[in-house]
């Protein structure tokens, strides 16, 4: 991964993105045909964002180019490389046309569209698009004779990252290159920041998939979440004991926290937990048919459920603590006998009752 504090901007353009309104099939690009100069604060702050964007490791991926046509971003980007200012100028507004052809969805907002042609230290080229969506903020100003508070509509880019998104396209160095990957992956690599992604969100594709052209298959953060989160909540679902269900989930939970292999299969899994074939047959068609043959691990994105445990009743109510002392500071009562061994004047120990029973909907 490239260091975006290293970066040197060559070339900037920006362009608008208009909202798709009622009886438009897409957003519309209002294209600028001047290229931007940027101070050298201006390009620090840019720069800056970008750094911070890159540390939130459950919103940054290194992704892969899955669509490498010409008329793709990669394939736009790589044109961009040996063009005069004017043609640049053109040409970036095909990558504008894009990002608003994909935003067929009325609810998505418009906003900015920031290119930015940039070389690394070490001179490969770099080109990031920056989706910068408007808000507005209040401004203090006062003077000798007055005070007051004045509205600014049209802030972008400030350092609250739910309203932009980043995608970038950047040649591999000589140390990062890797032949073994299928082209323009091989020599390329491509970055995505989107503060709203969630593994399962349609809406998310339009950016990453849609605009950018950007596969999420072979991340192991993203397929690694899907992987756990999928096969908790087909365990939640389908396994009816309590004591099973939890017991099932804790061999999900040590598969990452204590498992010597580098890569799951979720099959293989499904083959160890599951004992009846009926339950492994759904597995395979609700999970597995829709997960990498082999998830590389990478537990980043939820670390904090293999941390905590939770009980889930019904009305909202939730029960939880470290996973590591649980079982030691709570016990769900589940027969009369257990009930009956009770003393209920024992100050170690608090008595709950709860409407229903765990993890059963309302």
């Amino acid at each position: 991964m490239i260091s975006f504090e290293n970066l040197e901007f060559n070339r900037v353009i920006i362009h608008s993105i208009i909202q798709k309104d009622r009886g438009q099939d897409a957003a519309t690009a209002d294209l600028d045909n001047h290229l931007l100069k940027l101070s050298d604060e201006i390009s620090d702050i840019i720069k800056d964002r970008l750094a911070k964007a890159a540390m939130k490791n459950t919103k940054a991926f290194i992704l892969e180019i899955e669509d490498s046509s010409s008329a793709s971003f990669y394939g736009v980007c790589k044109k961009l490389m040996h063009l005069s200012d004017e043609k640049f100028i053109g040409q970036s507004g095909e990558i504008a046309h894009l990002l608003a052809e994909a935003q067929v969805r009325s609810s998505i907002p418009g906003g900015y569209l920031i290119i930015i042609e940039a070389k690394t230290n070490k001179l490969q080229s770099a080109y990031i698009a920056i989706k910068a969506e408007l808000h507005e903020v209040l401004r203090y100003e006062w003077t000798s004779e007055y005070s007051r508070i004045k509205l600014l509509e049209d802030v972008f880019l400030s350092p609250t990252m739910k309203f932009y998104k980043v995608g970038m396209v950047y040649q591999l160095d000589s140390e990062s290159v890797n032949p073994g990957a299928e082209s323009p992956n091989d020599k390329w690599g491509s970055f995505l920041f989107d503060n709203q992604f969630t593994p399962d969100s349609k809406p998310a594709e339009y950016f990453y998939k849609d605009f950018l052209g950007f596969s999420i298959t072979n991340n192991p953060k993203i397929q690694s979440k899907k992987f756990y989160e999928r096969t908790e909540n087909f365990i939640h679902e389908n396994v009816e004991d309590f004591a099973e269900k939890m017991e099932l989930i804790k061999g999900l939970k040590q598969e990452f926290i204590a498992g010597e292999e580098e890569t799951v299969s979720p099959d293989a899994f499904s083959g160890v937990i599951f004992k009846q074939p009926e339950i492994k047959d759904k597995y395979a068609a609700e999970v597995s048919n829709y997960l990498p043959e082999y998830v590389v691990k990478d537990s980043s994105m939820f670390q904090n459920k293999l941390e905590w445990k939770k009980i889930k009743f019904p009305n909202k109510v939730n029960i939880s603590g470290p996973d590591n002392t649980f079982d030691y500071s709570v016990k769900v009562i589940d027969s009369k006998e257990e009930l009956d061994n009770i003393d209920p004047v024992n100050d170690n120990y608090t008595i709950l009752k709860v409407l229903g029973k765990p993890f059963k909907q309302d």
